[in-house]
């Protein structure tokens, strides 16, 4: 866990579910390099996996809520023109 607060902090506040995907494809990539150019080791493997990440659920407008935003926001020309 300690080591997801180091990373957290250097790239910026990412989420664990973005730096667990990253991760993952760094440590294909490397896979890859091991497995067709000689590359001795996978530096993601041993630097070893994120935290597991729990997922958040979406929460979805309702019809309802939806029309009383898109009223007031065609109330509002600004938003809506180019």
């Amino acid at each position: 866990m300690e080591r997801y607060h180091l990373v957290r902090k250097i790239l910026g506040g990412y989420s664990k579910s973005y730096l667990k995907t990253v991760h993952n494809q760094i440590s294909c990539i490397f896979n890859h390099a091991m497995r067709y150019y000689k590359l001795k080791e996978n530096p993601a493997q041993i630097a070893g996996n994120m935290a597991k990440c729990h997922k958040v659920e979406m929460e979805i407008w309702t019809e309802e809520e939806y029309k009383k935003f898109a009223d007031i926001m065609m109330e509002e020309p600004l938003y809506h023109k180019s």
